[in-house]
């Protein structure tokens, strides 16, 4: 009695499969699409929410064909953390290129105002962005992609600030009562919170906004005046 042949072949996963291009995409079109995504995505995920945006949705506003979300990014969510490491990344060099050892309290001061300076333009000229990030922190957000870029990414920029701190006050270039930890807490908190409330101070509250094009050295100044007070020595 013949027995039949049973298939040996394994299924695979679709998401395991290698991405193909769609037919009659050039290089070119490939990036432009994929830039396209990416600011539909920052501008519906800034608006609605992970949950509440559907690849068809960024699709649609992007104006390309949906397929192109799974051969640039894998799907909704490599999209979404590729727009959140954009901020990540330019903070990281930001921290690299600003935060070295200071060699005087007047370069302690600069670097420090340079600092902040570069994190709020970092976060005006990434509006979209910077809103999806401020909305999840401060709402208590459970979402892995989130929680995954602060442990490896923003606690990384907060640790070489608190560096950046401990060796100017080894230097003597701030006051040794310091806690470099809450000096830390307190720039970082500055930042977030002149960046929140920007848009409640023109849109009702009806007065000038602290960072525009003729206000914002100002501001960043007097910001950083008013940290360094309380720390420099006497």
């Amino acid at each position: 009695m013949k027995r039949k042949a049973t298939s040996a072949k394994k299924k695979i996963s679709p998401s395991a499969r290698p991405k193909k291009a769609p037919a009659n995409l050039d290089a070119a079109a490939a990036n432009n699409s994929r830039e396209l995504l990416m600011v539909a995505a920052r501008d519906l995920f800034s608006e609605n929410g992970y949950e509440g945006t559907s690849t068809r949705d960024i699709a649609k506003r992007a104006g390309v064909n949906i397929s192109l979300i799974s051969y640039h990014f894998q799907g909704k969510e490599g999209l979404y953390r590729a727009c959140l490491e954009v901020l990540s990344k330019a903070g990281l060099e930001t921290v690299e290129r600003v935060l070295k050892k200071p060699t005087s309290v007047e370069d302690f001061k600069t670097r420090l105002q340079i600092f902040m300076e570069d994190f709020i333009q970092l976060h005006l000229t990434n509006p979209a962005t910077s809103c999806i990030m401020m909305k999840e922190v401060f709402n208590g957000t459970t979402n892995p992609i989130i929680l995954e870029l602060f442990r490896t990414k923003f606690v990384v920029i907060f640790g070489s600030l608190i560096e950046f701190l401990t060796y100017a006050q080894k230097q003597k270039y701030i006051n040794s009562s310091a806690d470099v930890e809450i000096v830390g807490m307190m720039i970082m908190g500055c930042i977030s919170h002149v960046m929140r409330t920007e848009e409640m101070r023109k849109n009702i509250l009806g007065v000038p906004g602290l960072l525009e094009p003729n206000t914002i050295d100002k501001t960043i100044t007097q910001l950083a005046n008013n940290l360094l007070n309380g720390i420099l020595p006497r």
